[in-house]
Order: structure tokens, then sequence, then C-alpha cells
């Protein structure tokens, strides 16, 4: 089977960026368990951290960052509260629903009767019925340089 270099690029794009997901949930793990390792917390999370670090944030860092300590998960409303406490940022619900679903669609948090909560471990897209390599989560597309965040 002949592969043109164009299916073989699109391919190992889809592979890196499935391994950053797992990556990305083996950090909320660490970062979950750093949490309850440090009563009273003393400052800012692990999470908070690295999403300033990077110099933005976007609503779904925030979500990914309120749920971490939250094994339980929390309602959509929940969420909003925690991220205004958490970032002083009002995140209306109509923001915040696309937010959640694109999430839940890419394997990185779970519903469970109105319950949103972080998944254990993500479900990768290859794994997904009828997945492509084009099917990969689109956040990645936009907060990746490689220059920076793989270090080679």
């Amino acid at each position: 089977m002949n592969i043109t270099l164009k299916d073989f690029m699109a391919n190992r794009k889809a592979e890196i960026k499935q391994q950053i997901a797992a990556l990305k949930a083996e950090l909320r793990d660490i970062q979950a368990a750093e949490g309850a390792l440090t009563p009273g917390g003393g400052g800012e999370s692990a999470a908070e951290s690295s999403v300033r670090t990077r110099g933005r944030i976007t609503i779904k860092d925030m979500i990914v960052s309120v749920l971490t300590p939250k094994p339980q998960g929390a309602e959509a409303q929940e969420i909003i509260e925690s991220i205004k406490a958490q970032y002083g940022k009002e995140i209306a619900r109509p923001s915040l629903s696309p937010q959640l679903s694109r999430l839940k669609e890419d394997g990185t948090l779970i519903l469970d009767n109105k319950i949103w909560q972080l998944a254990k471990t993500p479900v990768p897209k290859s794994e997904a019925p009828n997945a492509t390599a084009s099917d990969a989560p689109k956040e990645f597309e936009q907060e990746i340089d490689l220059e920076e965040e793989i270090p080679f």
C-alpha cells in the first residue's frame, strides 16, 4: 500500500495529538494527587500555574482546572461559579456549554446525570467508532507550538 506524504503527515500529527491528550490526562491525575497531598492548598494549583506560564487561558483550561480538585464533579452552574471564584471571570452558560461538549467529545470529561467529571483516562479518537486522523481535537491545533511545548 502506497501512502502519500500528506497522508503520512496527517496520520503522524493525529498520533502526536493523541499522545499529548494522554499526557495531559496523566498531568491532571498528578495534579489531583498533589492537591490531595496538600491539605488547604497553599496558593495556586499546578493547573493554574501551568496555564499562567503559557500566558493565556481558555474556557476549556478553566473548566479542567476547576474540576481537577473535584473528583465528584460538578453541574454546569457550579462550574460557572467556580470559574468566577477562581479566575474572576464571568462565563455565560451559552459560552460554557459548547466547551463542555467539546471536552466530552475529546474524552476529557464525562457527563453523568448533569454532573460533569474529569475522565479517568481520556478515550483517544482513534478508539472511537469511525475515527479518522482528521478527528483529532481542534484545540490542540491552536494551542501547540512544537518548538515551545516539545523540547528536542
